[in-house]
């Protein structure tokens, strides 16, 4: 007798045919306007990554939001930890470059704040312009600058060290990364310079912004 075909299903699929298929998506796609842009996937990047993996994709991308804008909200919603998705997509924007570090070092400080104990906190009255910590030779592992307006979130970061060097970083959230998105207070990881010593931390303002509280760890 000749072959005879036989019709198959893929069932590999996570779940069984049992489950009431309102899990939620496995898939978050976090971005900016590359992956949803007017808010509808005008490019079809969401609906194409649905397509190759084979699974819905919830797609939190924010237009204009920059590399990170809608990353870090994730990360600091506490979503990341709670593991509400087997996978996070992160698509970074080819206008932005790895060696603005600047952004790269908010990421990470968001990704590891609620992991620091030990705190120094500057003394303030009331918000500020401006604010310094001396260091007193210690290690310097990251910054908290608690913003005392959401929607107003741009600082400047310069670190002064032993031998008379300074680097400076930028902190901000753009504004279109929307208000309800946006956490009081920004982070940034300050270490990985080298084997200079930081001795004075200072924060500046830009446009507009008020400093409501400074911490470094």
């Amino acid at each position: 007798l000749a072959d005879e075909a036989a019709v198959t299903f893929d069932l590999t699929r996570a779940g069984s045919l049992l489950d009431s298929g309102d899990a939620g998506a496995e898939v978050a796609l976090l971005g900016s306007s590359f992956s949803n842009r007017y808010k509808r996937d005008f490019y079809r990047f969401g609906d194409a990554l649905a397509w190759a993996l084979d699974t819905d994709i919830e797609n939190l991308s924010t237009s204009g939001g920059g590399p990170i804008g809608a990353l870090e909200a994730y990360v600091l919603s506490g979503a990341l930890d709670r593991r509400e998705h087997s996978l996070v997509i992160w698509e970074l924007p080819y206008t932005e470059s790895f060696n603005s570090t600047s952004f790269l070092r908010q990421l990470l400080g968001a990704l590891q704040q609620d992991k620091q104990t030990t705190r120094t906190t500057a003394a303030l009255s009331g918000s500020s312009s401006s604010a310094s910590l001396a260091l007193d030779n210690a290690i310097l592992s990251g910054v908290t600058i608690e913003a005392d307006d959401t929607s107003k979130q741009s600082f400047r970061v310069e670190i002064l060290f032993d031998n008379g060097s300074n680097s400076k970083v930028s902190l901000s959230r753009r504004k279109s990364v929307p208000v309800d998105m946006r956490a009081d207070e920004l982070h940034a990881a300050l270490g990985f310079f080298g084997n200079r010593i930081p001795v004075e931390i200072t924060v500046s303002t830009k446009v507009g912004s008020k400093i409501a509280g400074l911490s470094v760890y």
